[in-house]
């Protein structure tokens, strides 16, 4: 379309049945008479039409594929033809101001015609350009003289307010927000649904279109991340914790903020410098989730605090159990971790490795890639609840695998399977032991009357289901009935939920109040705690009856809630648990049962009303663990540390055999040596890269760390603090790597080559990760104090948590916190032991050594007193060194002279 004056010409397309064609006719219009003129044929079809800017009755058309036509409306028999040399479909053409320039536009190029006249311009009145004013700068001044003042450089001179300082608020207000999109559950569950997606019918009750209230994105998106750690050594703020999690709209139908899934900030100073203490005030650990298959995480922390869990996965680590994928060994190692680390953060990571090299796991599709992998919707929101229950009923049958007859007790339910072929009446029997029940609901609840929690669980006990089996009497497929009798009841009991979509469904939710109808008043607490759902404890008396606590028999047992795994909806699905914890208060012989929230590294006490209400639509149940009533004595630590077995320490336990060229730089210990609390060793560990660090380019140009590398333990190595032989080492471990794949070996800074790890070509003293990480944790339980450099990353990467009291970190002795700079393991060996070290590649050996004479210099500057002034010079010389040692020289060879020639004979 084109218009000039009062003539306005069109193209385009017309439908006909093979689709849109281009029509063969150019449209013309007075616009100043309100008609339409006789329209111009093109019969290749216009595509483009332009009105000559000079001519006034001169018209260009062109087609697709590059025929041009400039004619004369007026007098159309005045044509000129041309063809345009395409790359491709002609997509644009335009005309210049001045008439003498065309332009052409295809697929590739830009063809630029114009007329014969050497004088044409694109424009008919030009001006010449007009440039910026170069800007020569100000005056300069140099740093370094005292008499340069930098308010000698002025700013420009303006007479109105700048835009960056305009604040009239008359100028400033709140947009609208989105229409809110939050559908009920029944509106979803009657959606219709389509080839793309699905539709329903919109709510009569409310208005369309209605304006919603302004709400911060940031507070919408959940902006519930503290302040970095040297932020606030920066600014010397003080944050306030309680408001950071503090709900703005108490109505909300979404779950609460410490309910939410919170994510781990990293800055230019990685994971250290994130405020894990904003989230955890408590003396119980929290658990990282930013490693594959977190998921796990609530369930792990339900049995740490199972008291029959904890003590049979300790118990079981008194054995030496190398085997590399030992779910039992790897979870007592977390529960001792956890246990050790007093509210500090953990990660299970080595649990979740394990898992991960399990064939049995990866058939199950419990390994996950990604931990955010599950969308996020409705019917996928139970997807993490049915893999965690996948998950606990793998963990149970592998635990009972490798624990033996003495778990069965602990988690075991003895049952009869009976089943029966009504057709000819063919029964059989047999034996089995389940780890879970399933809380089943029979349909003649529903029909008679809303069916009590303890109700539902005496009909779980025993249970027929339906299916088609073969027969052997009949010699053909029947309808077999199979029915399930639980014997006996164990320590721990699982309850699991079910979440499928099943006949089964409605009962269970109506059981629990899950579905209850907006509006509805809410039960009274004590009858939905006691009396429906869910039971803080029940009664079992003989005969597998299931009873209220206070009617139980003399010789009945008693099960108490202990904890609750949940699936949060909203704002975005996980899992959380709620854990009961008996705690001494002060004063009294009676311990408190109080209930916290973990959600993986945020940890925080709740009250039991909140724990046991059912009613939000954010809160989905997952699984139930009751604890059997006994009154046990406490873990005795000491009896089980003097059960521990050390033999390990003693001996080689090589992966892939020993070799006869194997390179040994270490000295075991002996029976002699045999560590016992406060013994002092210093240990240096090696890193591979397996995963680079994941970044973010903002808008702003700056960098923003989304999640940094992975690294894995290559060396380990540890010598004697003490003795005789103080500084030979007797653990130096390389660790073979199978399955993971190396993306950088770091031989700069870990000294590892390329085979080194490879159990076909090393030549090192190869051991499975198992194995070095059990030397490390009998050194830290038989009381050890762990002495070297930067101990605090590698304890992190190792996954080990180490008490304080046990670590001497040289990093720390040899810093001033004012100076806010740490000094290096080869900076403080060239300045205080007249040593240079790290030549080459870094050798842990020579770095476990070095940090043991380090703090060998620090005891020997405290005793006469010169710590303090040594410290300050070690910083002043730093910054004349810029706190490296000077490269060191070596000294060139000495050309020997040829010898003479010997005299002929």
């Amino acid at each position: 379309m084109d218009a000039k004056e009062s003539i306005l010409m069109t193209c385009g397309y017309s439908q006909k049945k093979v689709g849109f064609v281009l029509d063969p006719l150019i449209n013309v219009y007075d616009l100043r008479a309100g008609k339409s003129l006789p329209p111009i044929p093109f019969p290749a079809g216009a595509g483009f039409v332009r009105l000559h800017p000079k001519l006034s009755t001169c018209v260009i058309i062109a087609s697709q594929n590059g025929q041009i036509q400039i004619l004369d409306y007026a007098n159309p028999a005045n044509v000129y033809l041309h063809q345009a040399d395409l790359s491709g479909q002609l997509v644009g053409m335009e005309v210049s101001p001045s008439g003498d320039f065309m332009a052409l536009l295809d697929g590739s190029f830009i063809q630029l015609w114009n007329n014969v006249n050497t004088g044409s311009s694109f424009l008919e009145f030009a001006n010449p350009t007009e440039y910026p004013a170069i800007d020569l700068g100000g005056p300069e001044l140099s740093l370094d003289d005292p008499d340069s003042s930098f308010s000698s450089v002025g700013l420009p001179y303006y007479k109105e307010e700048l835009l960056s300082s305009w604040s009239d608020p008359s100028f400033v207000y709140n947009v609208g927000m989105p229409s809110n999109t939050n559908f009920s559950q029944d509106s979803v569950t009657d959606m219709k649904p389509t080839g793309f997606g699905g539709f329903m019918g919109f709510n009569k009750a409310k208005l369309k279109n209605t304006a919603q209230k302004y709400v911060s994105y940031d507070k919408k998106n959940g902006s519930t991340v503290p302040m970095f750690i040297s932020e606030k050594l920066r600014s010397g703020q003080v944050e306030d914790l309680t408001s950071l999690f503090a709900d703005d709209d108490k109505n909300s139908k979404n779950a609460p903020k410490i309910y939410w899934k919170h994510d781990i900030q990293y800055s230019r100073f990685g994971i250290n410098d994130f405020d894990f203490a904003a989230y955890n005030n408590t003396k119980y650990s929290g658990l990282e989730h930013h490693s594959p298959n977190a998921y796990c995480n609530p369930l792990l922390q339900v049995y740490r605090y199972s008291d029959s869990f904890f003590r049979f996965a300790l118990n079981y680590l008194t054995h030496n159990k190398l085997d590399e994928k030992s779910l039992l060994s790897e979870l007592g190692l977390l529960f001792d971790m956890l246990d050790k680390a007093q509210g500090q953060h953990c990660q299970a990571l080595n649990f979740l490795k394990t898992l991960s090299q399990i064939p049995q796991a990866n058939a199950l599709g419990l390994i996950l890639d990604d931990h955010k992998s599950t969308t996020n919707n409705k019917r996928s929101l139970l997807s993490e609840g049915l893999l965690l229950q996948s998950f606990c009923r793998f963990l149970m049958e592998q635990i009972a695998s490798e624990g033996g007859v003495r778990f069965e007790s602990i988690a075991g339910c003895p049952t009869t399977i009976e089943t029966k072929v009504p057709s000819c009446g063919t029964t059989s029997s047999r034996h089995s032991i389940f780890y879970n029940i399933e809380l089943y609901a029979p349909k003649l609840f529903l029909i008679q009357s809303k069916p009590t929690f303890l109700q539902a669980l005496q009909d779980s006990f025993v249970r027929t289901t339906q299916t088609r089996g073969w027969c052997d009497k009949c010699k053909k497929y029947q309808t077999v009935h199979s029915t399930k009798i639980i014997e006996k009841l164990p320590i721990t009991l699982n309850i699991h939920i079910p979440l499928g979509k099943s006949s089964q469904e409605d009962a269970i939710t109506e059981i629990i109040g899950l579905r209850q109808p907006e509006g509805e008043v809410l039960m009274d607490e004590r009858f939905y705690r006691n009396t429906n759902w869910p039971a803080l404890s029940f009664g079992l008396n003989k005969g597998m009856k299931v009873v209220d606590a206070k009617n139980v028999h003399e010789n009945g047992d008693i099960y108490e809630l202990m904890g609750i795994v949940i699936e949060v909806g909203q704002p975005e699905s996980h899992l959380v648990s709620y854990v009961r914890i008996d705690e001494k208060t002060r004063g009294s012989k009676v311990k408190a049962k109080n209930w916290y929230l973990f959600n993986d590294f945020l940890v925080k006490q709740v009250s039991e009303s909140e724990v046991l209400n059912f009613t939000h639509r954010w809160k989905s149940p997952v699984m139930l663990v009751y604890q059997k009533k006994l009154d046990l004595p406490p873990f005795d630590v000491e009896d089980w540390r003097s059960r521990l077995d050390t033999s390990i320490l003693y001996r080689d336990h090589f992966a892939a055999g020993v070799r006869e060229n194997i390179q040994r730089e270490y000295t075991l210990l002996t029976k002699e040596e045999a560590p016992k609390p406060g013994t002092l060793v210093a240990m240096d560990a090696e890193f591979v890269m397996l995963q680079q660090e994941e970044t973010e380019i903002i808008s702003d140009g700056t960098r923003s760390l989304l999640r940094p590398r992975v690294l894995s333990l290559a060396r380990v190595s540890v010598v004697r603090g003490e003795g005789a032989l103080q500084g030979i080492p007797f653990i130096d471990d390389f660790i073979m790597m199978r399955e993971d794949t190396i993306v950088d070996y770091l031989t700069q800074f870990s000294g590892i080559e390329p085979g080194d790890l490879d159990p076909m070509t090393s030549r090192r003293s190869l051991v499975t990760r198992q194995t070095s990480y059990k030397k490390l944790w009998l050194l830290l339980n038989l009381g050890c104090i762990f002495i070297g450099h930067g101990l605090a990353n590698d304890f992190r990467t190792i996954n080990i948590q180490v008490p304080a009291a046990q670590v001497i970190d040289t990093l720390d002795i040899y810093f001033i916190k004012s100076r806010q700079r740490r000094l290096s393991l080869k900076f403080l060996a060239w300045l205080l032991l007249d040593q240079n070290v790290q030549t080459g590649n870094h050798d842990s050996i020579e770095d476990a050594r070095t940090a043991l004479f380090l703090y060998n210099k620090y005891q020997e500057l405290v005793r006469e007193g010169k710590f303090e002034q040594t410290l300050a010079h070690i910083y002043s010389e730093g910054k004349k060194y810029n706190f490296k040692p000077p490269p060191v020289v070596i000294p060139a060879a000495v050309p020997v002279p040829p010898a003479a020639a010997a005299p002929a004979v």
